[in-house]
């Protein structure tokens, strides 16, 4: 029978020699076999440092597993766990601490600006922030930027003081609050005088 200690101590053992395999296929560029190892090590548990790896894969331009929302998935992945237990590693050449996962989401944000930008929707831009919460704080700033530009636009085409007030209090911090403010404002007395008569001009004074 085999003390728990030394089960524990050869799981352990186990998982750093898969990891090593991992990574030194990633280095020679078998992205097949380094892919393979580290979704086999995420099947056990989360890991920092499998999911650096596979972030590695899909934000590589070189191999047929290129995909940016799966880099981010996994990168963020990799900052989260690693958060709740940081241990620099350098395994097979690559440094794998906190400011190297926040370098690889920074340049995946980066990398997918252009993208977003081209679809060019409110909702392609909330997917962005979403899936980028380490990413490049000057990208997801432009992206809040243009998102709220669209937002605001939708507001001068509804025209609706309720959707103007929803505006103000879930975007607080917005480049263009000052302005939907001022528009809200437009809107209530558009509303409440709009028959133009003498009793809704006194109403919108009282109110």
């Amino acid at each position: 029978i085999i003390p728990l200690f030394l089960f524990f101590f050869l799981l352990q053992g186990a998982a750093a020699s898969k990891l090593n395999q991992g990574f030194e296929a990633l280095k020679m560029r078998d992205y097949f076999r380094s892919k393979k190892t580290f979704e086999f090590i995420l099947k056990k548990k989360a890991d920092p440092y499998a999911s650096y790896g596979l972030a590695v894969i899909f934000f590589r331009h070189d191999n047929p597993y290129t995909n940016l929302d799966s880099a981010a998935k996994y990168v963020n992945l990799s900052y989260n766990t690693y958060r709740s237990k940081p241990k620099a590693k350098t395994i097979a050449e690559f440094s794998i601490d906190s400011l190297s996962i926040l370098n690889l989401a920074d340049s995946i944000s980066m990398k997918m600006m252009p993208v977003v930008k081209r679809v060019n929707t409110i909702s392609a831009y909330n997917k962005f922030l979403l899936t980028n919460p380490a990413g490049n704080k000057k990208s997801r700033e432009a992206v809040v930027y243009l998102r709220d530009e669209l937002e605001f636009n939708h507001l001068l085409e509804v025209n609706k003081s309720d959707s103007t007030e929803y505006f103000l209090v879930t975007h607080p911090q917005s480049d263009f609050f000052i302005e939907a403010s001022l528009l809200k404002d437009r809107q209530i007395f558009d509303e409440y005088t709009m028959g133009m008569r003498a009793e809704t001009y006194r109403s919108f004074i009282k109110k």
